[in-house]
């Protein structure tokens, strides 16, 4: 055997009689596949960087690597793996990975000679769920007869849609999502007249175009990343798409990283292409990839008004649809539309071309008090029966479908009707319909025909483009509208804004859309002096305005205004309407962090508390919140609107009397009488601001009769919890002028828990510390919670125990075998926690956290955390009437407890070490111990 590098050779010459022939099977360069180094057991990393000539020859075979792996033609036995370019970049070259930003912009590559056969491929790595990621066509395709081929991401699936001139064919070509954000995925495309392979990620699907073209004949170039679609203010381009190509139609580009662009197995070097065409883009395309792809944002909840967060590529995005505020993070009031049934400013968008749609996403913001109403149309051009619409038909959305002779309908809600601002969502992808109402998911609906690509041309928001009786056979109702009275604040066509050329004006949610359009009120400057906030610096702060009418034009109770507060039960807003029979009040309040609205006189109450989602989202959280209550029209029932969710209130207290009132703002002054029950609540201590009393926006300060501590501004804690006070794990409570930091379950102490708590020095003889509930006060748990500090080189003790008076109960704390262990029995059978990975012996300062919630036990050791969850059912729950909470030590060595024993106080398993901040259940023992509070 002779080898020669750079001229040089060697001979190694072996004796191996009989042997003249070498067989071979596979031959790899560069590098050997996951399962062959695995056989060979060899550590060696692949080779990274350049080879040219790689030959093989034997008798009379010569075998080009490169340049039959260059172009993977047909059946070759070459075959190209992984990040592979056919081409030598220097050193210093950038990265062939690019970033794709916002979905509109694109990089072009020349076309792809694949008459009858070739292959192209790429890398992605997203956190996006739709997008297009290639396209390749004729620039005006007929319908059903035109090449062209596609990748798309729909719903975190990539599919590839391909036609030869004799018909398409769309694949899934994954099983599960790949818009991780963590991992590359590969992607690959081969073909041989009409057979072909896609294979992402190793896993490939065989398939066959129909009909019998079998060349692909396309000579425009190849768009990467989006397309030249039709923008928003509708400037149309010399490129149409066909319709099997949903993102073409939805306008919607690939948001995320790409790389290795391969075409014909050449790498396409997109990075080089990027430096000749980036003029045309600036930063909506960059080099290289976004570092936090793949970093959770919503982590910290960054939207506001319980908007829901989703991750996207470098950033995150607010859904704002369960709330009736707009902007980036769902905390800007929106301006909004109005239509009225005398006066519809809809514009109608006309498209510059008809176009075939396969799928769209359509996004409504809207309010009104109208049954039926209109809210979107659709027309094709003349002589074309197709149609999309959504109309408000009986208090619910309906969708409808119409294409020729056909119609489809779908309905979905209920007393949407109710002057409150609802949103909706409707996704089609082909003959897949998927419903969405104020931010949840409803349905999703197949329709019963594949044909489901609908012609369009104009569409509109808000009226009727022509007259419609389909809806009337549908629901047998003699529905004729052909206007929406209301609201708008969102009016969203596949990304056209229908709203975008109307004039908007400042959103009032006081005002009904009826007040405004039938009476203009001269308080435009006015009331924009009327939105100061105003601080109520104490809680015996309060103001009063006297003889106030409560209903606005129509005759009916009108009141809202928004707040933020640290208080979680208080006053907020009292109101004494005259009456000869007696005193009937109206209050609205805070009670732990709830807003509870109510109806009543002396003797009889009618209440209703606002939704509460979770505790986390209480309403003293010191963040604005809105308040709305209003009537009902001809119905004796008031709507509870707390950032635009709403309860109902039925009651007929305000039914007989005219809606004059004394209003009481915060709190209620000295000397006025109510029901004893308002008079027991504290007042407010925080900010209040837009308020307005039927159909006036009342000025806090000048309106008033009177008003006691209560300034200008909102001046909030100059200290807050998000400065991260508390250390070592601390909580911190945020109070007005301070904040207070909980340190009760981090075994230390001080104001910022940065001080070691109470610590006591265990020697292991017969001693310890414990606490013995009274007799008439021994507790039995559910839930348990146990924080204390340690630290020891004694490998088996008791920690903590805690004794029970019933028999066969107990909870220990202790160290085994210098591991730590937890057993507990509740009269059932033991149960043993245990973690072996580490060792606490160590003489190190250990912070042990226990939190058992049933049989289920949740340990936090140091950083370490795991839980415990019995595997048999029916289980015990209770630790029964707890006894003795005995630390450093237990009074039995089984943890049984007999009555002959109760009295016997030995000491077994005594512990050897230091002891801090013992916290069971709230009982700080140390603390109380030290302080003399038991011996």
């Amino acid at each position: 055997m002779v080898l020669t590098v750079d001229g040089r050779s060697d001979k190694v010459a072996q004796y191996t009689p009989g042997i003249y022939w070498l067989k071979n099977s596979y031959a790899f360069v560069g590098g050997l596949p996951e399962e062959k180094i695995r056989l060979l057991k060899t550590s060696e990393g692949n080779f990274r960087g350049c080879m040219k000539k790689i030959k093989y020859e034997a008798d009379a075979v010569s075998i080009n690597f490169i340049e039959l792996a260059g172009y993977e033609l047909g059946e070759s036995v070459v075959k190209a793996y992984g990040n592979l370019a056919f081409s030598c970049r220097r050193p210093d070259a950038h990265p062939d990975v690019l970033s794709f930003n916002n979905g509109q912009s694109y990089l072009t590559l020349p076309k792809w000679n694949t008459d009858a056969s070739g292959n192209i491929g790429f890398e992605l790595r997203t956190q996006t769920s739709d997008g297009l990621v290639l396209y390749h066509g004729v620039s005006w395709p007929n319908n059903g007869t035109s090449d062209f081929v596609a990748f798309e991401l729909v719903d975190g699936h990539l599919f590839l849609m391909i036609n030869l001139g004799s018909g398409s064919v769309r694949i899934e070509a994954t099983d599960s999502k790949i818009n991780d954000g963590k991992l590359w995925h590969s992607v690959n495309l081969s073909r041989m007249g009409r057979s072909a392979t896609i294979t992402v990620d190793g896993y490939s699907v065989m398939f066959s175009t129909p009909g019998v073209s079998a060349n692909l004949n396309i000579d425009e170039k190849i768009f990467i990343g989006a397309a030249p679609w039709m923008s928003n203010d509708l400037n149309g381009t010399e490129y149409r798409f066909p319709p099997e190509v949903m993102m073409t139609s939805l306008r919607q580009g690939y948001i995320g990283c790409l790389r290795n662009v391969r075409v014909n197995g050449i790498s396409s070097e997109i990075s080089s292409v990027y430096e000749e065409q980036k003029a045309l883009f600036g930063d909506a395309i960059t080099l290289g990839c976004n570092k936090t792809l793949g970093h959770d944002f919503c982590g910290i909840s960054p939207c506001k008004n319980l908007a829901f967060c989703e991750n996207g590529y470098g950033s995150f995005r607010c859904d704002c649809s369960n709330t009736y505020f707009e902007g980036a993070l769902c905390d800007v009031e929106p301006k909004v539309v109005e239509f009225a049934w005398n006066y519809s400013p809809a514009h109608i968008i006309e498209l510059p071309y008809e176009i075939y749609s396969n799928a769209e996403t359509v996004q409504f913001k809207f309010r009104t008090d109208k049954k039926n109403a209109v809210l979107m149309d659709t027309e094709a051009n003349e002589g074309c029966n197709h149609r999309l619409s959504i109309f408000l038909v009986n208090e619910k959305l309906v969708w409808f479908l119409r294409k020729d002779i056909t119609y489809q309908v779908f309905d979905w809600g209920n007393r949407l009707n109710d002057n409150r601002f609802h949103s909706f969502t409707v996704k089609r992808r082909g003959e897949k319909v998927i419903f969405f109402l104020d931010g949840k998911f409803i349905q999703s609906y197949i329709l019963p025909t594949n044909n489901t690509v609908i012609r369009l041309r104009k569409i509109v928001a808000g009226r009727l483009l022509t007259l419609i009786n389909d809806i009337s056979e549908a629901y047998k109702t003699g529905y004729a509208e052909e206007f929406f009275e209301g609201q708008l604040i969102q009016a969203v066509f596949n990304g056209f804004d229908l709203l975008s050329k109307l004039q908007r004006k400042k959103f009032d949610f006081t005002i009904s859309h009826t007040d405004s359009m039938d009476k203009v009120r001269p308080k435009g400057k006015l009331r924009k002096n009327k939105q100061f906030p105003f601080t109520f610096e104490t809680n015996k702060a309060y103001v009063s305005f006297m003889q106030r009418y409560m209903a606005n034009d129509d005759k009916q109770l009108r009141v809202s205004f928004r707040f933020r507060t640290l208080s979680p039960s208080c006053l907020l807003l009292a109101a004494m309407f005259n009456t000869s029979e007696q005193i009937v009040v109206l209050s609205l309040e805070l009670f732990e962090g709830r807003l509870r609205f109510s109806f009543g006189n002396e003797t009889h109450f009618n209440t209703v508390a606002s939704e509460q989602k979770n505790c986390k989202k209480l309403l003293n959280d010191m963040k604005w919140h809105s308040v709305h209550v209003y009537q009902a029209k001809s119905r004796p029932e008031y709507y509870l609107v707390v950032d635009n969710n709403s309860k109902v209130l039925e009651s007929q207290s305000l039914e007989n009397f005219d809606l004059v009132a004394n209003i009481f703002l915060g709190g209620i002054p000295p000397g006025v009488t109510l029901t004893p029950r308002l008079h027991m609540i504290h007042g407010f201590r925080g900010c209040i601001s837009s308020l307005h009393v039927g159909s006036d926006s009342l000025d806090i300060q000048n309106d008033s009769n009177q008003l006691f501590n209560v300034s200008k501004g909102c001046y909030g804690p100059q200290v807050r919890c998000n400065q991260n006070p508390c250390h070592n794990e601390g909580k911190c409570i945020q109070r007005w002028s301070s904040v207070l930091c909980d340190c009760s379950m981090t075994t230390h102490g001080g104001v910022h828990c940065d001080t070691p708590g109470t610590t006591y020095v265990f020697d292991s003889t017969s001693s310890m510390i414990y606490y013995e509930y009274p007799p008439s006060r021994r507790p039995s748990r559910v839930h348990d919670r146990i924080a204390l500090g340690f630290q020891t080189r004694q490998g088996s003790a008791v920690l903590l125990s805690i004794q029970c008076s019933a028999e066969g109960d107990y909870f220990v704390i202790c160290l085994k075998d210098g591991y730590l262990q937890i057993r507990f029995n509740f009269g059932q059978h033991d149960h043993i926690v245990q973690y072996l990975k580490l060792a606490v012996n160590d003489n190190q300062y250990h912070v042990l956290k226990v939190l058992r919630d049933e049989a289920n036990v949740t340990v936090k050791l140091d950083e370490i955390s795991y839980n415990y969850t019995p595997k048999e059912g029916n289980e015990l729950k209770t630790l029964n009437e707890q006894w003795r909470i005995c630390v450093g030590g237990s009074f039995a060595r089984d943890h049984n407890w007999y009555a002959a024993w109760r009295k016997k106080r030995h000491v077994f398993d005594a512990f050897e070490g230091s002891v801090s901040g013992v916290n069971v259940n709230g009982l700080m023992l140390l603390d109380m111990y030290a302080r003399g509070k038991f011996s």
